[in-house]
């Protein structure tokens, strides 16, 4: 909230809308206002109070600037727009960004109230219900399912079972070589062996980048942002709709930040009693 304050006339992020701003932070800080285990939510708090307050300066709807056809990243690196979400599902994503924005980069993580960090972003998540009547089965799928996936090598993003992941570190910072019909390396012009596999990403319209194998510094700081990740991804449709629903008067101007709180805390409570 400060740093937007500070930046006036600035886009926050490339989707800030009234909705979209809403949409995103709930989707990643919902937890900080529904607590499924005690059964109990905080939507009447402070925090959540000026959390309308703040998403209600945004405008509805953003009007397309026609006579501007720069990317958001582009338009990130002319200090145009504040904030810029990325995802890192490879070790050698990160190699992307210093690029694209020619300077430093800082992964600051998403705003909550608990202050900021990296989410993680869970593919293919398993839960067991607690109605379940059949909980034991379940824990022993599941426990199969993970037990499976250290023999698996198609494991999109980083695996959450450590030997997998180490083997996927392993396998990123292997080195592989052009070979000619002999199994010899193939030299470049320098007399250097011509590394195999080297991806090339799009940074911009008309900028591209080689990626190299990751470096083990590079390594490293990934782990870093993976052990950082203290929050998951996610939230729940219906509690969304009725935020989205009430926050509407407030926006417009009917109804006091309290009294929209206040609304929805009543809702979405009953909703959760009811579960």
């Amino acid at each position: 909230m400060a740093y937007a304050a500070a930046h006036p006339g600035k886009r926050f992020w490339h989707n800030a809308t009234q909705e979209g701003i809403l949409n995103d932070c709930l989707a990643l800080g919902l937890g900080s206002f529904v607590d499924w285990e005690s059964g109990q939510c905080r939507f009447a708090s402070e925090d959540f109070k000026e959390f309308l307050a703040f998403v209600g300066r945004f405008p509805e709807k953003l009007e397309p600037d026609l006579s501007d056809d720069r990317s958001n990243a582009r338009r990130v690196r002319d200090g145009d727009i504040l904030l810029f979400p990325v995802r890192i599902s490879d070790f050698e994503d990160i190699q992307e960004y210093p690029e694209m924005f020619q300077t430093p980069v800082t992964y600051i993580g998403y705003p909550t109230t608990e202050g900021s960090g990296c989410i993680a972003d869970c593919s293919g998540a398993l839960a067991l219900s607690a109605q379940s009547a059949n909980k034991e089965a379940a824990w022993e799928f599941i426990e199969y399912h993970l037990e499976r996936q250290s023999d698996s090598k198609a494991v999109w993003g980083f695996s959450t079972r450590k030997s997998v992941l180490d083997r996927q570190m392993e396998e990123a910072m292997t080195v592989s070589y052009y070979l000619d019909d002999e199994g010899n390396p193939i030299l470049d012009a320098d007399g250097n062996p011509i590394p195999y596999g080297d991806n090339i990403v799009m940074l911009d319209d008309d900028e591209w980048l080689t990626l190299h194998t990751p470096t083990e510094e590079e390594m490293q700081f990934v782990m870093e942002l993976i052990e950082s990740a203290s929050k998951v991804q996610g939230t729940n449709s219906k509690i969304t709709e009725m935020i989205l629903e009430e926050a509407q008067s407030f926006f417009q101007g009917q109804k006091s930040a309290e009294e929209v709180a206040d609304i929805i805390q009543s809702r979405v409570q009953l909703y959760m009693d009811e579960r």
